[in-house]
């Protein structure tokens, strides 16, 4: 890996060729997996708590002896989290936008009067004076 400026190597570098080089004990390649992503990781924390210390242990966290399993787990949690969030906003959209009895009394308002068409009329009346 040819060694440049930092934000050059970063960018040159595939993301697959950084975990596999850390993955055998380069903790420069590491390194520069944090360095890039660093920003997304604490941005994300931050927005889910708030708070700047809170969002960089997070991130750390993250970044840190993390087992698969504990992975799957964790993303397995937030997308429950995350869909449980996600339909409460939309039934509290839909519920706040559902138009209420006004809308339906001016429809029924804008309706010209109702008439039944003349051949319907014609048969109904036969139909009376037959019985």
């Amino acid at each position: 890996m040819p060694k440049t400026d930092n934000m050059t190597w970063i960018g040159i570098v595939e993301d697959g060729d950084l975990v596999a080089t850390s993955m055998a004990g380069d903790r420069e390649a590491f390194g520069r997996i944090v360095e890039r992503y660093q920003r997304l990781l604490c941005s994300l924390a931050y927005s889910a708590t708030g708070s700047v210390s809170e969002s960089e242990d997070l991130a750390q966290e993250g970044f840190v002896d993390l087992t698969e399993d504990a992975v799957k787990q964790r993303l397995s949690r937030g997308r429950k989290i995350l869909q449980k969030r996600v339909t409460s906003f939309v039934e509290g959209a839909l519920s706040r936008s559902t138009p209420g009895r006004l809308f339906t009394v001016g429809v029924l308002a804008a309706l010209p009067a109702m008439t039944p068409p003349a051949k319907a009329a014609g048969i109904g009346a036969l139909a009376a004076q037959g019985t």
